[in-house]
C-alpha cells in the first residue's frame, strides 16, 4: 500500500482530489448554490442603479471638564462637631463602659453586615436610619457608635 492510502493520512492527495473531496462534502451537505442569488443582487431590466451617499455625521465638540469646588468647612458654631472634638475610645474601654451600664453599642452598618458579626450588646441602627430613629435610643447613657 502507498504512502499516500494509510488510514489517518491524507498526504499525498493530489490538490485536485482534495478539492473534489471538498466539493462532495459541501455538495451533500446542502450547501449548494442559491438559485435567487442573482435576481436578488442584479439590476432588473430597465432599472437603472444609482449609487446612494450618505454624508459623514457631524463632528461633535470635545467634552470639556468642569471645576466643582470642594465644600467649604462650616463656620465655628456651625454644622456637625469637628472629628477632632468627637471622644475616641479604645475597644477595653468600651468594654468596660458597656459591661458597666453607663454606655450602649450602635452599630450603623446595614443591617446585613450587623447579621453577619457584631460586637456583643450592640443594637443595630444603619446609619440611613439614624436620624429617624435616634428618638428610641436611650437617653440616660453615653452612645457608642462604630462601624467596622
Amino acid at each position: 500500500m502507498s504512502k499516500a492510502f494509510r488510514a489517518g493520512s491524507i498526504r499525498g492527495i493530489g490538490p485536485a482530489c482534495a478539492f473534489l473531496i471538498l466539493l462532495y462534502a459541501l455538495a451533500s451537505c446542502g450547501a449548494g448554490p442559491d438559485p435567487g442569488l442573482h435576481a436578488r443582487l442584479a439590476v432588473q431590466p430597465g432599472a437603472t442603479w444609482q449609487p446612494t451617499w450618505t454624508p459623514p455625521p457631524a463632528p461633535t465638540a470635545a467634552p470639556t471638564a468642569t471645576w466643582v469646588p470642594l465644600p467649604s468647612p462650616a463656620p465655628e458654631g456651625e454644622g456637625g462637631p469637628s472629628q477632632a472634638s468627637i471622644p475616641r475610645l479604645d475597644a477595653g474601654e468600651a468594654r468596660d463602659l458597656v459591661a458597666s451600664g453607663k454606655a450602649v453599642l450602635v452599630d450603623v452598618r446595614p443591617l446585613a453586615l450587623y447579621a453577619e458579626l457584631h460586637a456583643a450588646g450592640a443594637i443595630s441602627m444603619p446609619l440611613h436610619e439614624l436620624v429617624d430613629c435616634y428618638e428610641q435610643l436611650p437617653p440616660d447613657v453615653t452612645l457608642i457608635f462604630y462601624c467596622a
